[in-house]
């Protein structure tokens, strides 16, 4: 009896350690046989992002590689001699490695300093007027240098573009200038620039077809009745602007004198602004950017250059530039540019609208908080500035209250540089509109000056923002419909 309970506990014994060696082998196979998918593919699968997927569906074996079924571009083949359940319990039993801890270096974000302001004026140069022979000698001895000088024939002076001596500032340079000669004027060589964004808009299948297109339909514009002949009487608008491309299609047929600048130092200004603003102003019906005056005489000058990327004129070049064109008898002066206050511009523009040329220039696009650009900020200049197809203010134009008008300047429709036509945006684009009105009045009157053409073309405009003239757009948005004939023909 004894014999057989020690045989029966010795089998139970035997029974409880079968027992516990099938359940530690459990725990190791187990997890392993439920991590593995039904094709056993035990390998980690890379997505590689290809959006094939085809919901678990495409896995299965197949040319002895085993794929799995959630990537389409995954698969693991099997050694000869093992079974992946192997491979998995080694794993499983096998000690883990802890991988390399990375080093985590701080990103250092770069800091790009911005770019520097443009330069507002030539340095240790100021021009002057009114000074005779004995006047500059003396300035010599003192240490002044004679760089350019320029007999300006439609002011009967002459404009000397000087270095002062590195010691000396502007303040001291201008005394001993009135030491010598109490009325003579002197300032800095300062820098214009053209209004413009500065980048074209890019081309989209839009065509002007002439006065039905937008631009001239938000300000009525249409041609001069046929047989008119106050509205047929020839008239000559001048352009200080950069370059023009004169084998443009648009130009074909047109009457353009070309005002040669000798810079034969300097880098000529491209062609892109100034072609632009010429085809607004008297671009060919044949073409693809039809102009408002198609048989208006344009006589351009450019003093412009570029310089380190900057493309720029100077007060010196720019009132040369003025005196040329006005020497060839322009009714209407275009100047889609600006710049800073300058005491001898001010008084060339003065003298300049005191025989009656209408100076019409562009409100810039610094901002709306920005200071007032310069010549339009001058009384006798009428300013303009810029508005979208739904008479919105452009978002960077110029604001104060010398504004008088405001004109198209959002994706204008113009000409390009080389050929065809694109978008532009600016104030410069909105001039040459206020400058073609102003040159239909003054075919009908030579005697209109300044002051009348603002207030006829005030009596006409559409009144934008708040309430009458406001320094946002002036007297409001150009409109030139029944411009000519007018009422001035009959004065």
């Amino acid at each position: 009896m004894e014999g057989f309970m020690n045989t029966n506990h010795a089998c139970r014994f035997f029974l409880h350690l079968l027992f516990v060696v099938g359940l530690g082998f459990s725990v190791v196979v187990a997890p392993v046989l439920a991590d593995a998918p039904a094709s056993h593919a035990f390998a980690d699968d890379d997505d590689d992002d290809d959006d094939d997927d085809d919901d678990g569906r495409g896995g299965g074996f197949g040319g002895g590689s085993i794929s799995s079924g959630g990537s389409s571009g995954s698969s693991q083949r099997l050694t000869p001699g093992r079974t992946p359940l192997f491979d998995a319990l080694k794993k499983r039993l096998s000690p883990k490695k802890r991988a390399p801890r990375r080093s985590r270096k701080k990103s250092v974000r770069r800091v790009v300093p911005p770019a520097p302001p443009p330069a507002i004026h030539a340095d240790l140069e100021v021009i002057a007027i009114d000074l005779d022979a004995d006047d500059i000698q003396a300035l010599v001895d003192d240490g002044f240098a004679v760089l350019e000088q320029v007999d300006l024939i439609s002011f009967a002076t002459t404009l000397y573009r000087l270095r002062i001596p590195a010691s000396q500032t502007l303040e001291t340079a201008r005394d001993a200038v009135r030491a010598l000669k109490p009325d003579a004027l002197l300032d800095f060589n300062h820098y214009y620039r053209p209004s413009s964004r500065g980048n074209s808009e890019p081309e989209e299948a839009f065509a002007c077809a002439g006065p039905h297109c937008a631009d001239r339909a938000l300000v009525g514009w249409s041609m001069p009745e046929q047989g008119h002949a106050a509205c047929l009487a020839p008239v000559r608008v001048g352009i200080v602007d950069t370059g023009i491309n004169p084998d443009h299609t648009t130009f074909d047929g047109g009457d353009i004198e070309f005002v040669d600048l000798a810079t034969p130092d300097r880098t000529r200004s491209g062609r892109q602004h100034g072609t632009a603003v010429a085809a607004i102003l008297i671009g060919s019906g044949e073409s693809r950017s039809p102009g408002l005056l198609h048989d208006t005489k344009l006589v351009a000058a450019d003093p412009f250059y570029r310089q380190s990327g900057d493309e720029r004129a100077d007060a010196y070049h720019l009132i040369a530039a003025i005196d040329a064109v006005l020497r060839r008898e322009v009714s209407v002066l275009n100047l889609s540019l600006g710049g800073s206050a300058n005491a001898v511009v001010e008084r060339i523009v003065n003298e300049a609208a005191e025989v009656g040329t209408i100076i019409v220039a562009s409100a810039g696009n610094n901002g709306p908080r920005a200071a007032p650009v310069y010549p339009a900020a001058y009384d006798a200049v009428i300013a303009v500035t810029a508005v979208d197809r739904s008479k919105r203010i452009y978002r960077r134009a110029g604001q104060g209250e010398h504004i008088d008008f405001a004109a198209p300047g959002v994706r204008v429709w113009t000409a390009a540089s080389i050929s065809g036509a694109r978008p532009k945006t600016g104030t410069s684009f909105a001039t040459p509109f206020v400058t073609a009105a102003a040159a239909m009045l003054k075919r009908q009157s030579r005697d209109l000056d300044h002051k009348a053409v603002r207030a006829i073309l005030a009596e006409s405009a559409l009144d934008l923002g708040a309430e009458g003239r406001d320094p946002v757009f002036g007297h409001g948005l150009l409109q030139a419909e029944g411009l000519c004939p007018s009422a001035v023909a009959t004065e």
